[in-house]
């Protein structure tokens, strides 16, 4: 498969520092590093790295579809999987690494770095790590992301304008080539408008400090109708143990109960609820169908079963990030639409709707200011049934390098 016109003409390219934001969706940014990559391990004796935001990533992403492309061509001597390196027959070597272990890069020397959803490090991953290894080869960095509000990497964005050195490419998901516009237009209704922004349009749109910036008490605050089936969103384990109770309607989601219980424990609110409702479909913490939190070795899941509700989980968490968007694309998706609404009788949910912050200057909701158990209950339920982010991998791998 050869380059579409937008990443060839970033790969042709011949500046020392690149920066390509691209949309997440399908742009083909894996695809990409793999062809710089390569070209960068042509020459021999070459340290070439590649760092993703963390070793999952760098395994799952680019592992297998590089070691299929150099081994097609026979580059390969060795390879290391636990270590994620391959040494190639002209005595280069290509090193797939995490930013959340980037002290293991210290005091290295490279001629070449990818650095993959950059905008999702910390900015010392650069600037005391990345930048330093590459000084004394004079090496290059090709820098892909999707955006993350204004931080760092838009700072680099900007080098462009005033470096004779720097480049920067803007591309949307469309630009791509590989989703259609229909699909793009579709996803304005199930995003939020600022993930769409972000994910879709490769738009370094800023958002506030507050987690769920999509909420608007004027719109989302509303009295509930008629009650149908009840999905209960539960954070268990803590203190305070926290649950929504909500019911799913033609326009979308509507809260209408909350329960905070403090000094409690999995089977007493698991009790409570079937009290005030009867039993009824809980979506608990994942981590919940293994951890033990009874004297009697049964698990927060096992408890709620028997009392006699039925459990609806994941197998596993998915990400905070994600959970977060799902829920701020039901309160205000990027067409202006809502599908989350909250009873006023509901004040934690709706406190901590409107003051859930972010954690200094990071992307991580902080967990000291006590709104994050109601909102990880409400994220539960509402991950599990609305969201629309795919269940396996499906992205395409390359079939061929083409000519490097």
């Amino acid at each position: 498969m050869p380059l579409t016109e937008p990443q060839r003409l970033i790969f042709d390219d011949e500046r020392r520092f690149r920066v390509a934001v691209c949309g997440r969706r399908r742009f083909g940014k894996s695809f990409l590093a793999i062809w710089e990559l390569a070209r960068a391990a042509r020459q021999p004796n070459q340290r070439v790295l590649y760092v993703a935001p963390n070793y999952r990533q760098a395994k799952s992403i680019i592992f297998d579809p590089l070691y299929e492309q150099l081994q097609k061509r026979n580059w390969i001597k060795k390879v290391n999987q636990s270590e994620l390196t391959f040494t190639l027959i002209n005595g280069s070597t290509i090193e797939l690494r995490s930013a959340d272990a980037s002290d293991s890069m210290r005091g290295l020397s490279g001629s070449f770095c990818v650095l993959d959803e950059c905008a999702f490090y910390d900015k010392s991953v650069w600037t005391d790590v990345v930048r330093p290894l590459l000084s004394d080869q004079v090496g290059g960095c090709l820098f892909i992301t999707t955006p993350q509000g204004q931080n760092w990497v838009y700072d680099l964005y900007l080098n462009a304008e005033s470096l004779d050195d720097w480049s920067s490419y803007q591309y949307t998901t469309l630009d791509g080539g590989q989703v259609s516009a229909e699909e793009v237009e579709a996803a304005k209704r199930d995003l939020d408008e600022v993930s769409f922004k972000t994910e879709y349009l490769a738009d370094f749109t800023s958002t506030s400090r507050t987690v769920f910036y999509a909420f608007d008490k004027k719109v989302n605050v509303q009295p509930v109708g008629d009650i149908g089936r009840i999905w209960v969103g539960c954070d268990m384990n803590i203190n305070p143990m926290s649950a929504v109770i909500g019911t799913p309607t033609a326009y979308g989601f509507h809260i209408f109960d909350e329960i905070v219980m403090y000094n409690s424990n999995t089977h007493e609110l698991a009790q409570e609820i079937k009290d005030r409702y009867g039993l009824v479909t809980a979506h608990p913490d994942p981590a919940g169908s293994a951890r033990k939190t009874s004297s009697r070795g049964k698990t927060d899941h096992d408890i709620i079963r028997e009392v006699g509700h039925a459990v609806r989980a994941p197998k596993s968490h998915t990400k905070v990030k994600d959970r977060n968007a799902v829920v701020n694309s039901m309160l205000r998706n990027a067409a202006g639409e809502s599908k989350l609404y909250i009873d006023p009788r509901c004040r934690h949910t709706i406190e901590a709707l409107a003051k859930h912050q972010y954690r200094g200057d990071s992307m991580q909701p902080n967990k000291e200011d006590g709104y994050d158990h109601i909102t990880d209950a409400l994220a539960y339920v509402v991950d599990y049934n609305y969201s629309i982010l795919p269940k396996a991998d499906t992205r395409q791998k390359p079939k061929t390098f083409g000519h490097w």
